[in-house]
């Protein structure tokens, strides 16, 4: 039997110094047949002389962007110019481990039924330290939708899983958005099985751009992605409950992420009352009563509370991004 392509979809901008390492990641895979498909998404800090390197390679396709643009756009053009039957999206600051692919493969056609996802846990790496820590987040098999929407703490990693092609296809990224992120696994668990693969394959690594850390601009497009899977066609009442409780939770953490961070206080309620309007009993969770703690406390008091709370923390962590336009990464 014919093994299956696999296209790892590499997405770059301004990341000059991880590049090189995310690309040998790829191409160390052992499973083959291989191809890297690698969009650059109009980067202007020397990434095209380490692409030129490996344009000649015949494994792996580079296209170049001499503008910015959205990354749903490129994440899109991807998938279109990939030719495997499985993909895996790889952003230039990560990195895989050898077995990765190989993994995720074997236990994709192993499966009955067929599933449309496979995912595990990721490595998260400081690139300040080195220190590597295991973030486990959902673990579930089958039809995922329910347990998806349950978890907001660590959701799947784009990177830490392999996708059905065509799946991709029947449901684009919606480039009406900046980014989808690990909203596309809401879209997808709709109607594609998931299967959990329990080994740390991928490698997030932690720096002081991450586009994690631009909460104000995530929550607004974490708003408008809610909205999107709303209208989904054959959504049923219970789902679009899961949906509204989803939300709550989400914008939950990003009041404790803003109150924590510095945000302006008036954010951090604005968040708590969204959270509220769309299911109140997340307000009883701990963090939500220290969000909104902080956010009426006086100015001067929460600042005090967070620096002794930052004991310890590194810099880079203390901080929100305010303007990251164009970067390409998971977050």
């Amino acid at each position: 039997m014919t093994e299956p392509l696999v296209s790892i979809l590499l997405l770059s901008y301004n990341q000059v110094p991880f590049l090189a390492e995310a690309i040998e990641s790829a191409l160390a895979q052992t499973w083959r047949p291989l191809e890297v498909v690698v969009v650059d998404n109009g980067s202007t800090d020397g990434s095209a002389d380490v692409l030129e390197r490996y344009a000649p390679k015949a494994t792996v396709t580079v296209s170049r962007h001499e503008h910015n643009g959205p990354i749903t756009t490129r994440m899109n053009e991807a998938v279109r110019t990939a030719r495997g039957t499985w993909v895996s999206f790889l952003f230039s600051d990560d990195l895989y481990e050898p077995e990765k692919i190989e993994h995720q493969v074997r236990a994709a056609v192993a499966a009955s039924p067929a599933v449309g996802v496979v995912y595990g846990p990721t490595l998260v790496e400081d690139v300040h330290s080195g220190a590597r820590t295991l973030c486990q987040g959902l673990a579930a098999d089958g039809l995922v939708f329910e347990p998806l929407m349950r978890e907001v703490t660590h959701p799947i990693e784009m990177i830490s899983a392999l996708i059905d092609r065509q799946a991709l296809l029947r449901h684009p990224f919606h480039e009406d958005l900046f980014t989808e992120g690990e909203g596309i696994f809401w879209r997808l668990a709709l109607e594609e099985r998931f299967l959990f693969v329990d080994l740390p394959l991928a490698v997030s690594r932690q720096h002081g751009s991450n586009m994690g850390k631009a909460i104000i601009r995530n929550r607004d497009w974490g708003l408008r992605l809610h909205d999107k899977l709303r209208a989904e066609p054959g959504l049923t009442s219970d789902q679009r409950d899961l949906v509204d409780t989803h939300e709550a939770l989400s914008l939950r953490g990003f009041a404790w992420q803003g109150a924590r961070l510095g945000a302006d206080p008036a954010w951090v309620r604005n968040c708590l009352r969204r959270a509220a309007a769309q299911d109140v009993r997340v307000l009883s969770h701990p963090r939500a009563v220290a969000a909104a703690a902080l956010a009426l406390a006086p100015p001067r008091l929460a600042s005090f509370v967070n620096r002794l709370a930052n004991r310890g923390a590194p810099i880079h962590q203390r901080t929100i991004v305010d303007n990251y336009a164009g970067y390409v990464g998971r977050g």
